[in-house]
């Protein structure tokens, strides 16, 4: 012990306190002694100087040490009192422990003076600790009771078993409950029917893990009536007393939030219905425009004529198909659009009389599913592609294999269409067919990349991004 300690000795014999003064420096004990004769002259030194122990003796004048002791731990609770004196029985030494000095030493034996002290000192130091915590801890609990009680939200504490702990005064102006009408009771027993298996599993969660627990549910107010709440719950450390683990909680009335989440959801199904009405009417509108075109070819005689109409037909249902996917789909933003490949493909085979015995079709691909934006220039790919293999890449009656592909990439998607047919003449693609210009306008509307490979028949492999196209013009 480096520091010197500063000791308050009360006692009328001056010879007493020399042999104190002889022990402590026999020992080499770090000390500074203050002598005083009397409680007056204590007290004066304590108030201008202080200390950090105090040796008393008990047997003193007109001096009353128990008296002493129970204002000294009132005024300066956290210095230590030993008591010294020669004769003083077991009863006056229980007696003066139980009142607050933390030892006696005999006169006779003041050999465990210096032990005493280091003990009075360490015990005195903790004391202090425990103190201070319990100050922090004072100040905390005043701060969260005062959070507690006046925040909107209520704020309860329950036990794993349910039973409410505390409960914050917002509790009845949410559900009509005072605070003292839900201590004691159980959580669970106002929660609805429907929401309690919901709610336990929550909290028996907490009991595995440090995170919290979000649920919503319908709780019982005292009128009877249920109101929907979100509680937010998350486990305590053991309360000291109980030693049994807790839950905090903070619930909230979402009786708002839920009445707008019903109202968007109604407004979500009202439009919902309304979309799937405009695709049904686009695809039946098509399809008349596609039954005019039809019935005006049919009085064409020119081929070339003829043929300009009906790719045209060809391209009008293209687009009515995607329509119709759209409208008798679960999703009216998206199709499946290996499904709708191949019905759009089926489609070209019957309109141009190939029946699949003669040429085979094979449709692969997953579940990937494309919106509106991306659906219709893959169409009418598949379209034009299509076409052209069952118009060209098979004479004669020629057997074969028409190939779809999509494939989902990750970041991007991949369309092929081949045909092992005769092949692409040397100049295609000619910057002078509609077919050709057209291809191109629609890989570039897809912001993709066309690889075309020649080596066995034709193959057409597009390649763009998942992310929607940038439009091309701004405003």
């Amino acid at each position: 012990m480096s520091q010197k300690v500063k000791i308050i000795y009360l006692e009328d014999e001056l010879k007493d306190v020399e042999l104190v003064e002889a022990q402590l420096i026999s020992e080499k004990y770090p000390f500074i002694l203050k002598h005083v004769e009397n409680k007056s002259e204590m007290l004066a030194e304590l108030k201008k100087a202080g200390c950090d122990i105090i040796l008393m003796d008990y047997s003193l004048p007109a001096f009353d040490p128990l008296e002493t002791i129970d204002e000294l731990k009132i005024t300066y609770p956290d210095t230590p009192i030993i008591i010294i004196s020669g004769t003083i029985g077991e009863e006056l030494a229980i007696e003066t422990l139980k009142s607050g000095a933390i030892d006696y030493v005999l006169k006779h034996r003041l050999v465990r003076l210096t032990s005493a002290i280091n003990r009075a000192l360490q015990l005195a130091k903790e004391k202090q600790k425990r103190r201070q915590v319990q100050e922090i801890l004072r100040i905390s609990e005043e701060r969260y009771r005062l959070l507690a009680e006046n925040v909107s939200d209520i704020i309860s504490k329950h036990t794993f078993s349910g039973e409410y702990v505390y409960v914050s005064p917002s509790s009845e102006e949410i559900t009509g409950f005072a605070p003292q009408e839900l201590i004691g009771k159980n959580c669970y027993d106002f929660v609805h029917p429907d929401n309690v298996a919901q709610v336990k599993k929550a909290h028996q969660a907490l009991t595995k893990n440090d995170a919290a627990s979000a649920v919503e549910f319908q709780f019982r107010c005292k009128d009877d009536s249920y109101i929907w709440v979100e509680t937010k719950s998350r486990k305590l450390k053991p309360d000291p007393e109980s030693k049994e683990p807790t839950v905090l909680s903070v619930t909230r009335d979402i009786r708002e939030r839920k009445a707008f989440e019903e109202q968007l959801q109604s407004s979500l199904y009202e439009k919902e219905l309304l979309l799937g009405e405009i695709h049904h009417r686009v695809k039946n509108n098509l399809q008349i425009i596609s039954s005019l075109l039809n019935l005006q070819a049919m009085r064409i005689d020119n081929p070339e004529a003829k043929d300009v109409f009906q790719k045209s037909v060809a391209r009008i249902r293209t687009l009515a198909l995607i329509h119709e996917k759209l409208y008798k789909s679960d999703n009216l933003a998206e199709i499946k659009f290996v499904d709708y490949a191949k019905s759009l493909a089926r489609g070209l085979f019957v309109a141009y009389h190939s029946p699949e015995s003669q040429i085979s079709l094979l449709v692969e691909g997953g579940d990937a599913r494309l919106g509106i934006d991306k659906a219709i220039p893959c169409g009418l790919l598949i379209n034009e592609l299509v076409t052209n293999s069952l118009k060209y890449a098979f004479p004669d009656k020629r057997n074969g294999t028409i190939l779809i592909n999509f494939q989902d990439l990750g970041e991007s998607y991949c369309l092929t269409v081949a045909d092992d047919g005769i092949g692409l003449p040397e100049n295609f693609p000619s910057e002078d067919t509609m077919g050709s210009r057209l291809l191109r306008a629609l890989t570039d509307q897809l912001e993709g990349k066309m690889e075309i490979d020649r080596s066995k028949g034709a193959k057409f492999v597009i390649t763009f991004s998942k992310k929607s196209p940038k439009p091309k013009y701004q405003i």
